[in-house]
């Protein structure tokens, strides 16, 4: 009974100590090194984000004009042509 008692008053304890660790950030109990790793792969996320915004708004402006051009009746330029192959090639699309 009293390694029973004495188990319980361990896991209350660790009970405590989780609790108050539960409000602390993550990012201070990783090391300096792997800090400065989540930084640097934050950074890529944000500049990786920003390079997909940036293609799927220039696809979108190709989707019109591409939309225009057929609604006129006029085959593609030769521009839109060459900003689909160079996607093609980047895997844009």
């Amino acid at each position: 009974m009293a390694s029973l008692q004495a188990s319980l008053e361990s896991m209350k304890a660790s009970e405590q100590s989780l609790k108050a660790e539960l409000g602390t950030a993550l990012l201070s109990t990783l090391s300096s090194d792997d800090q400065h790793e989540v930084d640097r792969l934050n950074d890529e996320i944000q500049e990786l984000t920003a390079t997909n915004r940036h293609a799927l708004e220039e696809r979108v402006k190709v989707c019109h004009l591409k939309i225009y051009c057929i609604y006129l009746g006029f085959p593609l330029t030769w521009k839109v042509m060459e900003l689909e192959r160079s996607w093609k090639n980047q895997n844009f699309i």
